[in-house]
């Protein structure tokens, strides 16, 4: 071999070379020399003498011996093959050729290069609860997370520089559940470790929300409500007053802030005891009692003429009055011993309270609430959204118009006109053809 040549070990029988435990192992296997030249012999390695286990960044030797002589060995590098990975090492001048022939190997060089870093987490859509499962918010407090890194690597995940959890990428692909987190928002990364402990840069993070606490539901007070009907199917949740009963609930969460509260649609007549519930974003629930009472009223306690136009939905307490051409929009309230006279109009979902009049010819738009005890005589208008008071008089011919608030007590003269959102207080009195411009308050 001469001096220009290298040292080639190969693998044709056995592994030539084994690192266990840190340890370099010399084994049985073929050598052949290569280089400018063709091939000029092929031997075998018949021993090895050769166990070794350098400090790191140190160079150590190992010997290894032949079965026949062999020239000098080259300074020239000697080429390793190991499962299949390529390695040069230094050569080094040995003397003269021996009847068992001779060398040494300089160690390996270490693995120093980081592993890429890792997929950024992602929450399984099993963990991600509540309305969405891919908005990263969930109820668990040790949710599990999957990403893709380096086979067989360590992988760590972080909430920010908090160890939370760690696994071994098996065929690439990782699985982590948690330690706890504690409710808020938590920002994880991942690094990878390979087998020669080097570390990779962090991973893109993942920001997640935890939310472990359900929404605080307030029920109105006092949480019962009593209705009547004529209806024996019961009363929808859009009835007047059971609407007016609902929407004083309210649900509080400390992360989503307020949140709606749902409830049954529809209510037999009976007693119907049921919660008043409020789901998070996290799909956490909260709920709290209430009980709805649906009263069926007797078909002769109420005087309702066969030419009145009732709408669906209609609520009519006993003692009240409905004569001939009037019509009732659908979902309204006509309370105890109320009257609408001949021709008048109630629009949908207003309240006409107990003991209030309402004369002939008048119109009364959509959503409008007229108190108890209040008159509102011939030919008024009201428009829609206005709430008018207990005990209040409306002479003939006023024009009210949309979003008005009159007081209790308060009382507006013939042929007046309001504009609309203006707001009359109690005990007010608007004189005879007075005009008040829209938006005025008068107190």
């Amino acid at each position: 071999m001469t001096a220009s040549e290298s040292l080639a070990i190969g693998r044709s029988l056995d592994p030539v070379v084994i690192i266990v435990g840190g340890q370099l192992i010399v084994s049985g296997g073929d050598i052949q020399t290569v280089g400018a030249g063709p091939v000029v012999r092929t031997d075998t390695i018949e021993r090895a003498s050769i166990v070794a286990s350098p400090a790191v960044d140190e160079e150590f030797l190992v010997p290894f011996v032949f079965d026949a002589p062999l020239p000098i060995v080259s300074r020239d590098h000697v080429m390793l093959e190991v499962d299949g990975r390529v390695y040069l090492t230094g050569g080094t001048e040995v003397g003269e050729p021996t009847s068992a022939g001779g060398g040494v190997l300089s160690a390996l060089p270490p693995d120093t290069t980081a592993p890429d870093a890792p997929s950024v987490p992602d929450l399984v859509a099993a963990s991600d609860s509540g309305t969405s499962d891919s908005d990263d918010v969930t109820s668990e407090a040790t949710p599990t997370l999957v990403g893709t890194a380096e086979a067989d690597s360590i992988v760590r995940l972080f909430d920010g520089a908090v160890e939370v959890g760690s696994a071994v990428a098996v065929g690439g692909g990782w699985l982590i559940t948690t330690s706890v987190l504690a409710d808020g928002v938590h920002s994880l990364t991942a690094t990878v470790t390979d087998a020669a402990g080097n570390e990779s840069v962090p991973s893109g993070a993942l920001v997640v929300r935890v939310d472990t606490l359900a929404p605080v539901v307030t029920a109105p007070s006092p949480n019962a409500l009593e209705v009547t009907t004529l209806d024996p199917g019961g009363v929808p949740a859009s009835n007047v007053q059971v609407a007016v009963f609902l929407g004083e609930a309210s649900a509080l969460d400390a992360q989503d802030g307020a949140v709606p509260v749902t409830f049954p649609g529809s209510f037999d007549v009976g007693v119907t005891a049921f919660d008043l519930e409020a789901t998070d974003l996290a799909g956490n629930v909260g709920d709290a009692p209430a009980t709805i009472t649906v009263g069926l009223a007797s078909p002769g306690s109420v005087d309702i003429d066969p030419d009145a136009v009732i709408g669906p939905g209609v609520t009519i307490e006993p003692d009240a009055t409905i004569e001939g051409g009037a019509i009732i929009g659908a979902g309204s309230f006509i309370g105890f011993n109320a009257k609408i006279e001949e021709d008048a109009q109630v629009g949908e979902g207003s309240i006409i309270g107990a003991e209030a009049q309402i004369k002939k010819n008048a119109v009364i738009g959509d959503g409008v609430t007229i108190g108890a005890r209040t008159t509102v005589e011939e030919d008024v208008l009201i428009g829609d959204g206005t709430v008018v008071g207990e005990d209040v008089k409306i002479e003939e011919g006023v024009q009210i118009g949309m979003d008005v608030t009159i007081g209790d007590g308060a009382e507006i003269k013939k042929n007046a006109t309001i504009g609309n959102g203006a707001v009359i207080g109690s005990g007010v009195t608007i004189e005879e053809g007075e005009t008040v411009p829209t938006g005025t308050v008068v107190t």
